[in-house]
């Protein structure tokens, strides 16, 4: 009995033993690129031991770009501005995870300017021309923060100079907090040259021409706490930069970006308050891409703009959605458009001279659905207030109401609508809507009242 159990032992561990020969190895540990052993003020630096003079009048754009690579070259970091005036006659990249750090407050406005308390760049470069080298150039995780940019040479009593845009992003995570862009004639440029996930939050500032533009996104980009306002020139509408902007601005221009997120975006008084385009070609790299974008916009306030929302052409499978929006100035939907274009709980108020809040065109689906619509038809045409021309509309919940008693078509259904469902909807001054579509259109109107 004792050699049985002495054997059953001995075949135990020979077969513990192959187990263990056997056996996968144990998983290999993260791989991971560690910075250097932490020290006292590792990855901070400032300009102001670089040479720096930041007395309003040095050109300061070497000393400038010195210190941003120097930051670079450690592999990332800190590179803060303490206030002051720094005259930049060239221009500056930032490197790879470098946050360009200054002091900052939201701007008020005032003649003179105050820049009191404010770290800011003075930009030379590039006046007459819009092509040339951004001013700001961030590249990979790289940031702005904190800085305040001004054109000395821009008069505010001229019609705007032209110049290269102020900020342009290449690569991925492209960030600007808390900025004010005073009076760039182009003030953001996130499209020319490619990347993703782009993120903007607290940028103030009055683009002159061109606010932000958006291309080449692949992956989803974030804006947040847009206030584009004439922060320069004051607010009189007759003043020549207003009236430029009035006739030829655009606050934001939009094309090829998936699930686009914008949030608490406001902007008054440009051409076009949203602009999205078409920019159908080649990627930076050469390869095909789609040139129109899709996201949800939620509580942005284009006011007093010509045209608040121009569709030239969205993503036909998602488009864009506005919700909890205040719209002054009307939408417009192109022929092009095959998109659909969506408004949830939006206010759509007047401008002095509004003739209908939405001309809709093109072979997409426009959609209302909680919207509060008042006072259009204000030239006295008998306009509607929805002039549909599309493929296909929707209109549920709404409200339209008019001081003008005589302000009565609510929805012109054009001769191109395939279909439509207008119900459940508030019409004061009676519920009249015009049908000019085909016999064979399917129609579907019910439940309104106006009352």
């Amino acid at each position: 009995m004792r050699a049985a159990l002495l054997s059953l032992m001995m075949m135990g561990l020979v077969l513990t033993a192959v187990a263990q020969d056997t056996a996968p190895p144990p998983p290999a540990p993260a791989e991971m690129i560690l910075p250097q052993p932490a020290t006292p003020g590792a990855g901070q630096f400032n300009v102001m031991d670089y040479g720096v003079k930041g007395d309003g009048k040095t050109d300061d754009t070497a000393a400038f770009q010195k210190a941003l690579d120097t930051a670079g070259d450690a592999g990332g970091g800190i590179l803060q501005v303490p206030v002051g005036a720094y005259a930049i006659h060239g221009h500056l990249r930032v490197p790879d995870k470098v946050t360009l750090q200054g002091v900052w407050t939201r701007p008020l406005w005032s003649k003179p300017i105050d820049f009191k308390g404010l770290s800011v760049l003075l930009a030379y470069e590039g006046k007459g021309k819009m092509e040339g080298d951004p001013f700001i150039l961030l590249q990979n995780s790289s940031t702005l923060q904190g800085i305040s940019v001004f054109y000395p040479e821009q008069i505010n009593s001229l019609e705007p100079h032209p110049y290269p845009w102020t900020v342009a992003g290449k690569g991925d995570n492209c960030t600007i907090v808390n900025c004010t862009l005073f009076n760039p004639y182009q003030a953001v440029d996130f499209g020319s040259l490619g990347g993703g996930r782009h993120y903007v939050n607290g940028l103030y500032g009055q683009p002159l021409f061109l606010g932000l533009y958006i291309d080449s996104c692949f992956d989803v980009g974030r804006v947040e706490d847009v206030h584009f306002w004439p922060f320069w020139s004051g607010t009189d509408l007759k003043e020549p930069v207003c009236t430029f902007m009035r006739e030829k601005g655009t606050a934001f221009l939009i094309a090829q970006t998936d699930g686009q997120m914008f949030f608490n975006c406001f902007c008054i008084y440009y051409r076009y308050g949203f602009k999205f385009i078409d920019t159908l070609g080649k990627k930076p790299d050469g390869s095909p891409r789609r040139g129109q974008g899709s996201g949800v916009y939620t509580n942005c306030y284009p006011d007093i703009c010509k045209t608040s929302i121009y569709v030239e052409e969205v993503q036909p499978n998602s488009g864009i959605s506005f919700i909890n929006g205040m719209i002054m100035g009307g939408v417009e939907v192109a022929e092009t458009n095959k998109g659909q274009v969506k408004f949830t709980a939006c206010g759509f108020w007047a401008n002095r001279d509004q003739e209908t809040h939405a001309k809709l065109l093109g072979r997409g689906i426009a959609i209302f659905e909680g919207c509060h619509f008042t006072n259009w038809d204000r030239v006295n045409q008998g306009l509607p207030c929805i002039d549909a021309n599309n493929k296909s509309l929707i209109v549920t919940g709404c409200e339209f109401s008019a001081d003008n008693p005589d302000t009565k078509l609510k929805v012109k259904l054009g001769a191109n609508i395939e279909s439509a469902i207008i119900t459940s909807n508030r019409m004061v001054n009676g519920v009249e809507i015009k049908k000019e579509c085909p016999p064979e259109s399917d129609i579907q109107i019910g439940l309104n009242t106006a009352k």
